[in-house]
C-alpha cells in the first residue's frame, strides 16, 4: 500500500477500508485489525507502507504476528477490491 498525491485518493483508501470491514463482518479480531490498519495508513500517510512496522505497531496492541500475516493473505482474497480501483 502506497499513498500518491491525488486528491481522489481520500474517497478510494475509505472505499477500501469499508470494503474491507464487510468482507470481515462478524470476525472481531480481524475488524480490529482493519480499524488498527486505517489509523496506520493516515498516521502514516505519505511514508512507504512497511509492512514489517505494522506488525510491531499491531504487536503493542496485543495481535500476533500470525493473526497479521493470516490478516494479509485474506485482504488478497478480496476480489471486489479491484473493481474499486477500477472505478
Amino acid at each position: 500500500m502506497q499513498y500518491h498525491h491525488d486528491f481522489n485518493a481520500v474517497f478510494v483508501v475509505k472505499e477500501f477500508f469499508d470494503e474491507m470491514r464487510k468482507y470481515f463482518a462478524g470476525k472481531e479480531k480481524f475488524i480490529d485489525l482493519t480499524n488498527l490498519l486505517e489509523h496506520y495508513f493516515h498516521n502514516n500517510t505519505g511514508k512507504k507502507f512497511i509492512k514489517k512496522d505494522f506488525i510491531e505497531y499491531a504487536k503493542i496492541k496485543c495481535h500476533s504476528p500470525s493473526l497479521i500475516n493470516s490478516f494479509f493473505s485474506y485482504i488478497k482474497r478480496i476480489s471486489t477490491m479491484n473493481d474499486i480501483i477500477k472505478d
